[in-house]
């Protein structure tokens, strides 16, 4: 019996521990951790869409409860979820079923903010793209960017660049781009997600830069406070 006890406690303990490594840190593959996913926009449901849904791996789901904040179509986020109420069906010529889900954690998915020094300078590139919109919603910095492709991977990178002498106490943020020498000529249109801690100053609780904008822009894309 005592053996007994202590392989059940053993695999209870056990059970516990994998529920909450689950939850130190985000896993696509951990049933209790957080996903990957991406929202998309398929269209309006009364013009033969499917509204938003929600990418996750090859599958897509039918979001309930997709807060406006994220409604941003190919927005990477990361998200807790279950699965909730009957599927969504939707398409009036051609039936599509997504499982419906119930968000009940849902944040921004980007990579951190780089600092660029003497030394990296060959990976700073700028193949040719266009910076659509720029935006900042607490630790985030979210642009919308533009460019021709369609065949290779295209590889986005956000840095601190280096200080200017002239100027040294300005900030300024560059956004690289590396197409691969991508030979096709779609024109793909995708959001990019940052995250600015990195960028903190110890204190202070804000920040003021300039982003620099594309390639073929002489001007810069704006001046942002980041407040923290």
């Amino acid at each position: 019996m005592k053996i007994k006890s202590l392989l059940t406690g053993g695999i209870i303990l056990a059970g516990f521990c994998a529920f909450f490594s689950c939850h130190e840190k985000p896993d696509e593959f951990c049933e209790y951790g957080f996903s990957k996913g991406l929202v998309v926009y398929t269209g309006a449901p009364e013009a033969d869409g499917c509204g938003w849904t929600i990418e996750i791996g090859s599958v897509a789901y039918h979001p309930l409860n997709l807060d406006v904040l994220y409604q941003i179509s190919d927005l990477p986020v990361l998200l807790k979820f279950k699965a909730e109420g009957e599927d969504f069906h939707c398409g009036f010529r051609i039936g599509f079923d997504y499982q419906s889900i119930r968000i009940t954690e849902i944040r921004y998915h980007g990579d951190d903010l780089r600092t660029l020094s003497e030394d990296q300078r060959d990976q700073y590139k700028l193949d040719s793209f266009r910076m659509d919109s720029a935006y900042l919603d607490e630790d985030w910095l979210l642009m919308k960017v533009s460019y021709g492709g369609g065949c290779r991977e295209h590889e986005f990178n956000l840095w601190k660049l280096t200080a200017d002498p002239l100027n040294p106490e300005r900030i300024e943020i560059g956004l690289s781009h590396e197409s691969n020498a991508d030979p096709c000529y779609g024109y793909i249109t995708r959001w990019l997600v940052y995250s600015l801690v990195p960028l903190r100053e110890k204190g202070k609780h804000e920040v003021t830069f300039m982003l620099r904008g594309s390639p073929e822009m002489s001007a810069y894309f704006g001046t942002y406070t980041y407040k923290y």
